[in-house]
């Protein structure tokens, strides 16, 4: 069960289950399903039933661990297929809703968007069980048009066994999405300005000192995978010039903690 912790976070809860009831036929994809929650009106609260299966994050990372890209790179087509299957797509056109969110990313054109997007399809909230995949976490959805290839492409930046790969290899999971590997620095640029939305403006990096206190292990955007990605924009000295520094910087940042 979900509970809000403060007065103020009734409206979360109840958005929340707002979010469960317009994702519920979002998805075209077979055997695609939201986990169900029901809202306790006196409570203010959500109850999940326990739903059982695999996350992708987890099979994900167990191909990163044994090296097996092939496997990796199909669990990253099932995830794009299963994005790409929201229904009602048009073409992105940036809305004032969207720039309160995201800034005014400089976005190529013809982006598909659907008119409900849960840039919350990260495969740590999908579970697999079966022929079916659960969506087991939608807190972050917006009622605007969010490119397709933004949710697609942070779903990659944001996991850790993606970032252990080669160019190369990074290079063909952005491609399952269409996306190059200039597009990536403006994505990211998108990422930080939803963190700050969600943490709050003037704290960019809010989310990461908030997930230190709670012991888990994260790393700034703005000093660690960033460059990381930008693998196109420098030459192979400069970039291992700039990993350097980048490694110098986190290892002085993960001291302090």
């Amino acid at each position: 069960m979900e509970l809000p912790l403060q007065k103020e976070g009734e409206l979360h809860i109840r958005h929340m289950y707002e979010n469960y009831r317009k994702l519920e036929h979002l998805y075209a994809y077979a055997g695609v399903q939201i986990c169900p929650c029901e809202l306790d009106e006196e409570k203010c609260a959500l109850a999940f039933p326990f739903v059982e299966g695999e996350s992708l994050e987890t099979r994900i990372s167990r191909h990163g661990k044994e090296k097996d890209f092939a496997s990796l790179k199909k669990d990253y087509e099932l995830l794009y297929q299963i994005i790409a299957s929201a229904k009602g797509k048009k073409s992105f056109v940036e809305t004032d809703a969207f720039c309160e969110v995201f800034g005014h990313p400089a976005l190529k054109e013809g982006l598909a968007a659907a008119e409900i997007s849960n840039i919350d399809m990260i495969p740590g909230n999908l579970l697999l069980d079966g022929e079916k995949v659960w969506v087991a976490d939608y807190e972050w959805v917006f009622p605007f048009a969010v490119p397709i290839a933004f949710i697609y492409a942070r779903s990659v930046f944001l996991q850790e066994a993606a970032s252990a790969l080669t160019k190369e290899e990074q290079e063909e999971l952005y491609a399952i999405g269409g996306i190059s590997m200039e597009e990536i620095p403006v994505y990211y640029h998108m990422e930080e300005c939803f963190q700050e939305f969600a943490a709050g403006k003037g704290e960019p990096n809010a989310l990461a000192t908030f997930y230190g206190k709670l012991h888990r292990h994260n790393y700034p955007l703005s000093i660690w995978e960033k460059e990381k990605m930008m693998y196109r924009l420098c030459s192979p000295k400069q970039h291992r010039r700039r990993e350097n520094s980048i490694m110098r910087t986190a290892s002085a940042w993960m001291s302090r903690r």
